[in-house]
């Protein structure tokens, strides 16, 4: 078995899994977009969080609707505040 096929059974199965910092990006590689969505396929009907600053249009432009449709069809929490890494380079100034 291969690493990549165990890395896929991996993120099927565990009890949950962070897509961190999903952002726009400039140039996204058509391997990049196909992995982005297999791990989304590979989580559906299981716990995910999905983190971004961009809205799902964004994601939509950076990435594909398919992506964008994907990331949307579960619940949506947006936080408000303040920057918490702006704070902290506030602070050591």
């Amino acid at each position: 078995r291969s690493y990549v096929d165990d890395l896929r059974r991996r993120i099927a199965n565990c009890d949950l899994v962070v897509l961190d910092e999903l952002e726009r990006a400039d140039k996204a590689t058509t391997n990049v977009i196909e992995t982005i969505r297999e791990v989304l396929d590979l989580r559906e009907g299981r716990p995910l969080i999905v983190i971004s600053n961009s809205s799902i249009g964004e994601i939509a432009s950076a990435f594909d609707h398919r992506i964008a449709s994907r990331v949307s069809a579960g619940s949506a929490c947006r936080l408000r505040g303040q920057d918490r890494r702006q704070v902290l380079r506030s602070k050591t100034r």
